[in-house]
């Protein structure tokens, strides 16, 4: 459920992402993602790319009969983060630098973490060259992809600070009368480097499909008109999002936090991890810290690490990880598991 961020023609480093997970719900939950992101490259970046493991999109009636593709559980809070990440100075002049201990050696800051703070800075954007055929194919396999175009571009050797939410419901497996300890919804939290390739994965897979169904001699036209025009929306998500290139994103250092929410309500029965992330010292933990803390006061929280500065001698090859989750909950004292449209403005 990890957001893989990157820029579909050059390089970019994230030297520093933060992403929260908070339950709502034994099925819905909101998503953070606080990412500082540096161009290496020699051209100015003025658009991003996001892949999203979910299904977010929001269909809705526009004029006449067409139908608007909108992100509407996609927020931009960039100009929130100083209050959401307690450990940032104001440097002034519409820029933030993090003081954050060195994994490697906590008793030093790491340096550079330093950027320019955009508030108001993105622009959600679907290619209207993919069109709404492309979008209810990831829609009804439940991914998200969308540009983030920047009205600020970041110039070569520049870094920006970003902060997005997301607002997800309806997810994971519900096992409401198959364990002994109670009724569980499983989840799983997968690395930014899985979730581009599952994405890929499915639309190379999808392409071979289309292809041996055209090879049929039998096929009806009409169906042979949707598969053909299956696999221009297929291609064009490939070409358009710069799904066909080789990922060039180094996520250097990438704190993970899982926030199970009021334990009276939903906690967490077990969780496995899988991959090149270890838990933070000190984790699990429960939120005692009036500031740093509010969101989570005298609630559990999970906290995990990876990225390429924890491992120096692979640069730019971030490897990947799973973290299996099996969340319990109290039926009496939780929402019902499907929330509506109207409610997610009333969830906590």
């Amino acid at each position: 459920m990890c957001l893989e961020v990157y820029s579909d023609d050059q390089p970019i480093q994230i030297p520093f992402g933060h992403e929260t997970f908070r339950f709502l719900g034994p099925t819905s939950f909101r998503v953070r993602y606080a990412m500082l992101v540096r161009n290496p490259g020699y051209r100015a970046i003025d658009k991003l790319t996001a892949i999203y493991p979910r299904p977010i999109y929001d269909f809705m009636s526009g004029a006449g009969k067409s139908i608007d593709i909108r992100l509407e559980r996609l927020e931009d809070i960039t100009d929130q983060l100083p209050v959401l990440l307690g450990f940032f100075d104001d440097n002034g002049g519409g820029r933030l630098r993090a003081q954050l201990p060195d994994p490697n050696n906590p008793v030093c800051n790491m340096p550079g973490l330093s950027g320019q703070w955009h508030a108001n800075n993105v622009r959600w954007d679907f290619p209207e060259a993919c069109g709404l055929r492309c979008a209810n194919l990831l829609d009804v396999n439940r991914f998200t992809i969308w540009n983030a175009k920047l009205h600020q571009p970041i110039a070569p050797g520049e870094s920006h600070w970003f902060c997005w939410q997301i607002t997800v419901r309806d997810e994971g497996d519900n096992a409401p009368h198959s364990t002994i300890r109670g009724p569980v919804v499983f989840h799983e939290i997968a690395s930014p480097i899985d979730v581009r390739r599952t994405v890929v994965e499915f639309l190379q897979t999808s392409l071979r499909d289309i292809d041996l169904e055209l090879t049929r001699k039998d096929l009806e036209p009409a169906l042979r008109h949707q598969h053909v025009a299956d696999k221009q929306a297929v291609t064009n998500i490939l070409i358009h999002f710069g799904l066909h290139k080789e990922r060039r994103v180094d996520i250097q250092y990438y704190e993970l936090t899982v926030q199970t929410g009021d334990p009276q309500c939903h906690w967490l029965h077990h969780y496995t991890a899988q991959g090149d992330i270890r838990m933070r010292s000190g984790s699990p933990r429960f939120g005692r810290d009036v500031r740093l803390d509010a969101e989570f006061l005298n609630e559990p929280v999970y906290e995990w690490k990876t990225g390429s500065l924890l491992e120096p001698a692979h640069p730019w090859k971030n490897s990947g990880f799973a973290i299996r989750m099996e969340l319990g909950y109290d039926p009496e004292r939780t929402k019902p598991l499907r929330i509506a449209q109207a409610d997610i403005a009333n969830l906590p």
